[in-house]
Parts: structure tokens; sequence; C-alpha cells
């Protein structure tokens, strides 16, 4: 409306085909008319990003996109919170918290191809992102399972508390080394515990780098990272007899390999039976067969528990009991 008022003003309120204008002056009044669209476009365009029309803002906000593959995720950030279900998809951006629902988790898919498993009550920020995908996720607490597709994922795991009254912090980054590379990270207080089920995972600790293999695992406090490697293959052990001389005496008798201590057998599960059905107010007791003879004092069993489907992770690292509660955050699921 404003553009066609200017031009019936240059008009004079008269018709236009009563001017005879000369080609000077019809290439200066063509140079205004289009200055006068030109403007009038950029205003309309300015008018539609404020005003959100015309394409995805979402992706005007810049950041991760994100599928929810399962389950439903809240996302906490500056303009507010949001819940995202099954099948939706995402953006979330450098600080906004995304937190795992309280009772079946949630499942997300990266745009590198990467699936997070956040287990109920966990926690990650968005630290970092690159448009490539590379993120770099904090880990505040609970438990998370990593199925990278790449090394463009890196997990920081960052807690902090008082410990006799004096505030520590446990901080470690890890970062897969290999494609296909699956890990599970949970927090316990000050305390955090990694496995690393396929591939590599670098762990960086102050200035320290450890890059751990399948079947490792790391355990990090504010102090130390300690880091258990996969146990080998013990083959046969070489016996060398030293004689004072090579001349064979009618006492001397042959030395015999010894045999190693044999290990415990696996534990069967007693109870409960295959497809046992429990009330939310029932108590979950694991019970398995325990050897004849009791375990020594570095030997412990450890409990996995998990999902169908899921990747197995550890509920209870060192016990010597040989029976496990089930904790109530886990109900309900099929396990």
């Amino acid at each position: 409306m404003w553009m066609c008022t200017m031009v019936h003003k240059l008009a004079g309120d008269r018709p236009l085909q009563q001017y005879r204008l000369n080609n000077v002056q019809w290439k200066q009044r063509a140079r205004l008319i289009t200055g006068l669209g030109t403007a009038v476009m950029i205003f309309i365009l300015l008018c539609t990003v404020a005003c959100g029309g015309g394409g995805d803002v979402s992706l005007a906000k810049g950041g991760i996109n994100m599928i929810v593959v399962s389950g439903q995720a809240k996302i906490q950030s500056v303009g507010g919170n949001t819940s995202v279900v099954e099948g939706q998809e995402a953006v979330i951006t450098t600080g906004d918290q995304i937190m795992a629902d309280d009772e079946a988790g949630v499942k997300l898919l990266l745009v590198d191809g990467s699936l997070l498993d956040l287990k109920p009550d966990t926690g990650l920020q968005v630290v970092t992102f690159s448009a490539e995908g590379t993120a770099r996720l904090k880990q505040l607490k609970g438990r998370l399972e990593v199925e990278a597709a790449s090394p463009l994922l890196t997990i920081e795991v960052s807690t902090s508390g008082s410990e006799g009254f004096v505030l520590k912090t446990m901080q470690f980054t890890a970062t897969p080394s290999v494609r296909e590379t699956a890990f599970g990270i949970w927090i316990d207080g000050l305390n955090a515990h990694l496995t690393v089920e396929a591939g590599e995972v670098n762990v960086t600790k102050d200035d320290r780098t450890e890059t751990i293999s399948t079947g490792s695992k790391v355990e990090a406090s504010p102090d130390e990272l300690i880091v258990s490697p996969t146990e080998a293959t013990v083959g046969p052990t070489e016996v060398v007899v030293a004689t004072d001389d090579l001349t064979p005496t009618p006492t001397a008798t042959a030395a015999a390999t010894p045999t190693p201590e044999p290990l415990f057998p696996a534990p069967g599960l007693v109870g409960p039976g295959d497809e046992s059905n429990f009330k939310p107010s029932d108590d979950i007791l694991l019970i398995w067969d325990t050897p004849p003879t009791p375990l020594s004092e570095d030997d412990w069993y450890e409990v996995q528990l998990w999902r169908e489907g899921d990747v197995p992770y550890t509920v209870a690292q060192r016990t010597k009991e040989g029976t496990w509660k089930v904790e109530p955050k886990y109900y309900p699921g099929r396990y």
C-alpha cells in the first residue's frame, strides 16, 4: 500500500499517460520505483522472520537435531520446558538440558546416527555442537548407554559435592575412537563407572588419557582414574628346572607343570522363575546358586539387569551375597 501511494504522488494525482518523459526521466523513475520495491520486499522478509512465518523456525534456532525413538524426553531451555514423545523430532542447542522420563527412560537418535539410551532419572546437558554433527554432551546424573556411530560424539561426566567438608569435583570425558562403539556410564555420588561393550573409548581425566577396549572398565573418583583391563587368556606355563650340572642322578624326578586352580562355574539363577510377573508393591529378589566353598577375598559376584532388547548393564558390580533385591527405580518393565 505504501509503495502504491508513493507512485501515485509522483504522478501528481493525474494519469501517468499525460506525461511526456524523455529517456533520462524514465530511467530515474524506474530506479526510484525499483528501490522502493526492494525496500518493501526487505520489510516483508523481516516481518516474516520476526513473526515466525515461512518455514521451520526451530531450525533458525540452531543446534543438534534429534529424534525420540522411544519414551519421553523433557527439554529444559532458556525459552521454557517442552516434552518430546516417541516419533517426534526436536532441536537442542547449547545449554539445553535433556531429562529422561522418571519411569521408562528415553532413547534418542542424533543426527550422526548415534543412539543415546537415558535410563530413568538421567540428565544430559548440551555443551557444544557443530553443523557437521560433532557434539559434546555433559552427563549430569543417572545411567547412560551409548551406541556411537562415529567419533563425533563426546560424553563429559561431571559431578561435584562435599566430602568431609571439602568441595570436590569429579570430571572426565569419553570419546569413541572407532566407529560402532558401545559403552555405558553411570554416576554414583562423586564416583562414576564406565564399561565398554564394543569398540574403543578414549577416556581423559586431567592430563591423562587412556584408551579403553572392549570388556574393560573404568572407575573414576575426584582423585583418581582406575582402569581394569580385559582379562587376558592365560596359556600353559613353561617350567625350567635348574641343576648344578647336566649329569642326571638316580634321585632326579621330572618336574611337573603346575595345574592352575580352576575358576568357579558361572552361577545359575534360582529365582524368580522365567516369565514371572510381579505387582508394583512386590519385592523382587534375585537368587542364584553359590559354590560349596565361600568366595575368596578377591572374588565377587557381578549382577547385570536389562530390559528386553537393551544392552546388559551392571546394577551390582561387587557383592559376595547370593541374592540381590531389585531396586524400585527399575519398576515397571520387562527384564
